[in-house]
């Protein structure tokens, strides 16, 4: 068993790294997945934040399976500061799904076990995307002196 921490596996649509050497993370899905209706596809990414145990060069395997689909990601890693965390963008990776599964992502560091370190539920919910009430809210009673200041 390797020594890997994880601090962070966020899935969304894409992550872009900006010239300051921040990441950017598009379409972040904070819950799973929820397609309107199944079947469905659709490609997503991970950003992985890592503590790895020691310095020098290490192999990373990504494993990331939904129902039929497996992806295998494989790169190596040279870690100066093993006491940095270090961010692990994935490239898009298409997922299909016929029915509800879940997403799970597994890393192999080196010579060790994979680790599970997220699983992700993916179902149908028509209402995924609704962030606000059906209803709008009742308007606020504010004097005009509370919104003149």
């Amino acid at each position: 068993m390797s020594d890997l921490i994880c601090r962070s596996v966020v899935l969304c649509d894409e992550v872009r790294q900006e010239k300051s050497e921040k990441y950017l993370l598009v379409g972040v899905y904070p819950g799973g997945v929820h397609f309107g209706k199944l079947p469905g596809q659709v490609n997503l990414s991970l950003f992985l934040s890592l503590f790895l145990p020691s310095t020098g060069e290490h192999e990373l395997e990504i494993h990331v399976e939904a129902g039929p689909n497996i992806h295998k990601l494989t790169m190596g890693l040279v870690i100066n500061d093993a006491s940095e965390c270090v961010g692990i963008p994935t490239p898009p990776f298409p997922i299909a799904v016929a029915e509800p599964t879940e997403l799970i992502v597994k890393l192999k560091l080196d010579q060790s076990e994979p680790l599970e370190v997220a699983r992700y539920p993916i179902k149908e919910n028509p209402n995924a995307w609704t962030l606000f009430p059906t209803e709008p809210p009742p308007p606020s009673e504010q004097s005009e002196s509370d919104v003149q200041g």
